[in-house]
């Protein structure tokens, strides 16, 4: 029915209009090459500020890069400090947890899971 594909169309655009900034959201999707790189977000839902006490970031997607102190993940350089990033290699799925540094780089802050 028309009508149920037009109200399902507007119950989208009042949720996106919902977002506010500060927002914590979690973003399924996959990662283009074309038309210089983006993200296709196939859904996007609302974070509860109760589901994490912490600050940490959570990414899983393909590992592009491992360098003397980081790894790259979606053109994110993160750094491995004391974790052992042996274990993986370009190409392969990863999980990563990590968080932002005073000096506005990100650290990983579990070891990666593949």
């Amino acid at each position: 029915d028309d009508d149920d594909d037009d109200d399902d169309r507007r119950n989208r655009v009042d949720d996106i209009n919902a977002f506010q900034v500060g927002d914590f959201v979690e973003i399924e999707g996959r990662q283009r090459d074309t038309d210089g790189g983006y993200l296709e977000a196939f859904t996007i839902e609302r974070e509860d500020d109760d589901d994490d006490d912490d600050d940490d970031f959570e990414l899983q997607a393909r590992l592009s890069g491992i360098g003397s102190n980081s790894i790259t993940i979606m053109n994110l350089e993160i750094l491995f400090g004391a974790f052992d990033v042996s274990s993986v290699s370009v190409g392969d799925e990863v999980e990563v947890e990590y968080r932002a540094t005073n000096g506005g780089l990100y650290e990983l802050t579990e070891s990666l899971d593949n």
